[in-house]
């Protein structure tokens, strides 16, 4: 992004949970074989999102809605499993290993085996919208999630994920359309209702987004995500005092989010206290900056998902991030490469200091997308 930018920042959302049909028996024997390396003790913060990341990567790719340092919600409702083939199940089964892995073209592989089978199974439809949505592929991932929900239309999850990809197409009033269908079918989601109010901020209506947030943040929703629009829609409302104050919490619960940056810049602006607005504007950058450098190397991990050192970089880069947990999987996968390198053993323990000196670390989100 350029320093000069003018509009809002890139969003950093976390997709609903993405394949979820796994045997959990399977990964419940292995979920703690990479938590810590031999001989080593660790924290008990760290020993859980290790054993949880474990787990991720040895089954499959959940992603949740949730800040770095948020709680851990349950997932929504996930894509039901309908009666299938004992094939299509196999390559589904091999598609989640591959995703939980990086291995995207193998995935990919798998679940088009999959469809060529079963082209109405919604998992698979599922499947090959998580696949293209971390490729970059935002269109493709809207017609697979549109296709998941058409053929399970009882999932909010994939309503949820159908809304996510419009909003990166810039597409808000369809993205409001799946986010309020997603809600209908899970109302008591709270992080439904905040996609909602993503959607309808952008389409100029804040007092019913500032609603929806005041309804999720009060139902037990968690992040500087939901905060920092709250603090936009109460700024477009003409709310000083309550908008800067939703940008505190904000930076509170994650001083590094480029969005709260933004945004409280702007209100500062708006209110005239201009040299404010030009300090938060040079830490937007900063952070923006910083999440750019991530991206960068996600992106190439989309390339070469076998590359140890590309992994050790995105752990180092998770924890200056300030976000340990998620750099929990980088280094995970760093270590199942290269099981003997000394430098994989140093940034071991470097995120696992950093995980034990986090207050709220929150619940590891090992998406592996190039949307930091």
């Amino acid at each position: 992004m350029r320093a000069d930018y003018t509009g809002p920042p890139a969003v950093e959302w976390q997709r609903f949970e993405a394949m979820g049909h796994a045997s959990r028996g399977k990964a419940e024997r292995g979920a703690t074989r990479s938590a810590a390396p031999p001989g080593r003790s660790s924290s008990p913060r760290w020993q859980w999102i290790a054993s949880t990341v474990a787990f991720l990567l040895g089954v499959a790719a959940v992603a949740l809605v949730v800040s770095p340092r948020g709680g851990a919600p349950s997932a929504p409702s996930r894509v039901a499993p309908r009666p299938r083939t004992k094939a299509v199940q196999e390559r589904l089964d091999r598609a989640q290993q591959h995703l939980a892995s990086q291995e995207l073209t193998e995935a990919r592989a798998e679940l088009e085996e999959a469809r060529a089978l079963a082209p109405d199974d919604a998992e698979v439809a599922f499947g090959l919208g998580d696949v293209a949505y971390r490729s970059l592929q935002m269109e493709t991932a809207e017609g697979h999630y549109r296709h998941a929900a058409e053929m399970d239309p009882a999932s909010s999850a994939a309503f949820a994920n159908l809304a996510l990809v419009l909003l990166e197409l810039g597409l808000a009033q369809p993205a409001a359309d799946a986010a309020t269908r997603a809600i209908a079918l899970d109302p008591r989601e709270p992080r439904l209702k905040a996609l909602l109010a993503q959607s309808l901020l952008r389409l100029g209506r804040p007092k019913e987004a500032a609603d929806l947030l005041e309804q999720a943040l009060a139902s037990g929703l968690r992040g500087a995500e939901p905060q920092a629009n709250l603090g936009r829609a109460r700024d477009l409302l003409g709310q000083s005092d309550a908008a800067l104050g939703a940008f505190e919490e904000a930076l509170r619960q994650d001083p590094q989010l480029p969005l709260t940056h933004y945004w409280r810049a702007e209100c500062l602006r708006r209110i005239g206290r201009t040299r404010e607005a030009d300090r938060e504007r040079t830490a937007y950058r900063e952070c923006q900056a910083r999440m750019d450098r991530i991206v960068k190397v996600q992106t190439r991990l989309l390339q070469h998902p076998d590359d140890p050192r590309a992994w050790l970089e995105l752990a180092r880069l998770r924890v200056e991030r300030g976000i340990p947990s998620q750099a929990v999987m980088a280094v995970l996968r760093a270590e199942q490469l290269a099981p003997k390198d000394a430098e994989v053993r140093r940034v071991h323990e470097l995120v696992e200091r950093a995980v034990a000196a986090t207050p709220d670390v929150g619940s590891p989100s090992p998406r592996g997308s190039p949307h930091e």
